[in-house]
């Protein structure tokens, strides 16, 4: 073995026992800036591969892959007309990588155990399989989960032509068809917090369910018939995608709330309500702000936006602190909030601003005749005052109450409305009354990790940072939390707690780059890769103070 190829060796055995203890690719990378071109492709593939389970590869297989890969080794040498010779098998193989990555990451369920099994086929013992166990790979399948608010559901899994009742409950995956009848509702809470309803007569698809250690999520959708009403977390990374196909266009959000309608001709209407939508259709389109709409027919572009037109009727609910509160409809479907602020909107059209400031509005457009049930949870002692009005045309109805309770105490309104022609014509409210068991079907999702848990500090960190007492000190796993609505109120919560977690990156990251000076020039232009790993694991721990603060509000 040359200089050069054991020296490029230690190195990788290096990396690879930094990234085992949890440290960035990025930041060992920066340290050893002349081997990354090599070796940064053979810790991605080492990440790639993990929790692979093992393939023993049949002889003739082993053969073919050998050959195979080393047909790519000579091509990828003609195609970029580098000089070869001398070089180390590593950086063959770096080189070779390179070129099949992408390939590999497009069906990574298949492609994964066949790139193992061309190492193996070449008889590499390389140190980077061990190393399995460091992080999800790019894109693992998640799932979701079905609650049936009331009617029939049927569910079709994925390879079979029959379909079967869907339970409450129960979880479904990617390639699973459901289907309500003339009657029913339900709702699907996906894996990172975002859901969607299911209306009468819809037949929907889910087509992609996927999370990767970037962070990034997919959640891919085909509604064949019917209408849905979505409420999408805020994706914040640009990799993420929430969207939804239908039979003539494609409705791309990323943290909003909007209605999605498909006829039986496939004419498609996407209506927003909070936030922004892009709706592509014919390789055109159009973006839909807040109550903004468009059409789409079979074979055609989107139509410019359109205002929605105002709901003939609407039911608002305000209540004051120390009481949080939700509205639960006719249909089984609920809006507000929790007290351990984990927030839900599953009524079609409906909106609720965050209770952090003292205050809280509930918000429900074109609401239908029956019961609705207004619950109100006390987090503090003390008397709130709340109001049920409701609003269609001249007629409104009003009532302003206040309460006593304690901190835990529940307490519910019951609201009866008759509604024609989508008016309020009659209406009864009932006196407060004690709440006995949630009226709310609302699934807690833990999203997936974002980051890798916490390590000890090694000596290399120590000697990095110049200080034994700062440096390698414990990460904090990053949480979502799925409570993250969309909206003016939550919105500007979100704003506030990541600009409190920006300013905190930033002298972190300045504190870092003085300790680093030393280093010279190489590793200044390196600063921005170790700069961005520090800040990705401190904004774990700020969004998990995020989280606490808003549930203790």
């Amino acid at each position: 073995m040359s200089t050069e190829t054991a020296e490029l060796a230690a190195v990788l055995d290096e990396c690879i026992e930094r990234v085992h203890n949890g440290e960035s690719i990025h930041v060992c990378l920066a340290d050893y800036p002349e081997f990354r071109a090599q070796i940064e492709p053979l810790l991605n593939m080492a990440l790639l591969v993990s929790d692979v389970p093992e393939v023993s590869p049949s002889e003739e297989f082993r053969r073919d892959a050998k050959a195979r890969l080393m047909m790519r080794i000579r091509q990828s040498q003609i195609e970029t007309g580098r000089p070869r010779r001398g070089m180390s098998w590593l950086s063959e193989l770096a080189l070779a990588w390179q070129g099949l990555r992408q390939r590999l990451a497009r069906t990574s369920t298949v492609a994964v155990p066949v790139a193992l099994s061309m190492l193996l086929a070449l008889g590499v013992s390389l140190p980077v399989l061990g190393v399995l166990k460091v992080l999800p790979p790019p894109a693992l399948a998640a799932q979701c989960t079905l609650s049936v608010l009331g009617g029939s559901i049927e569910v079709q899994y994925p390879g079979s032509t029959s379909r079967q009742p869907g339970v409450d409950g129960m979880t479904l995956l990617a390639g699973t068809r459901i289907k309500t009848s003339a009657d029913s509702y339900a709702v699907l809470t996906f894996f990172e917090g975002s859901t969607i309803k299911l209306e009468p007569n819809t037949d929907l698809e889910i087509r992609r369910l996927e999370y990767s250690s970037q962070p990034s999520t997919t959640i891919i959708l085909k509604q064949w018939v019917g209408r849905t009403w979505s409420r999408v977390v805020q994706l914040v990374d640009p990799g993420s995608r929430y969207e939804i196909e239908t039979p003539s266009a494609t409705a791309v959000v990323r943290g909003t709330l909007f209605a999605t309608e498909v006829d039986n001709a496939g004419l498609t209407r996407v209506a927003t309500t909070e936030g922004v939508v892009g709706v592509v259709a014919q390789g055109e389109e159009v973006r839909l702000p807040a109550s903004q709409e468009t059409l789409v027919a079979s074979g055609s572009a989107p139509s410019p936006p359109a205002a929605v037109p105002e709901a003939p009727a609407q039911l608002l609910v305000s209540v004051d602190a120390p009481v949080v509160a939700s509205v639960r409809d006719p249909t089984g479907a609920s809006t507000g909030y929790l007290p351990d602020g984990v927030a839900f909107n599953q009524i079609l059209g409906s909106q609720s601003s965050s209770p952090a400031k003292g205050a809280q509005q509930i918000s429900v457009a074109q609401p239908v005749s029956g019961e609705y049930v207004v619950a109100l949870r006390y987090v503090t002692d003390g008397t709130a005052q709340f109001s049920i009005q409701g609003k269609s045309g001249e007629k409104i109805f009003k009532q302003v109450t206040t309460h006593e309770g304690t901190a835990g105490s529940e307490w519910l309104v019951r609201i009866n409305l008759q509604v024609e022609d989508g008016r309020i014509v009659d209406s009864q409210v009932s006196g407060v009354e004690p709440l006995s068991g949630a009226p709310e079907k609302v699934v807690k999702v833990t999203p997936p990790a974002r980051a890798s848990g916490p390590r000890a500090p090694t000596e290399r960190d120590r000697e990095r940072s110049g200080d034994k007492g700062q440096a390698g000190g414990k990460e904090s796993p990053v949480n979502v939390n799925p409570s993250d609505q969309p909206g003016s109120s939550d919105a500007g919560k979100g704003q506030s707690d990541q600009q409190s977690g920006s300013d905190k990156e930033k002298g972190q990251s300045d504190q870092q780059s003085g300790n680093d000076k030393e280093k010279g020039q190489s590793d200044r232009q390196s600063g921005s890769d170790k700069e961005k790993g520090q800040s990705d694991r401190q904004s774990g721990s700020d969004k998990e103070k995020g989280q606490s603060d808003q549930q203790s509000g």
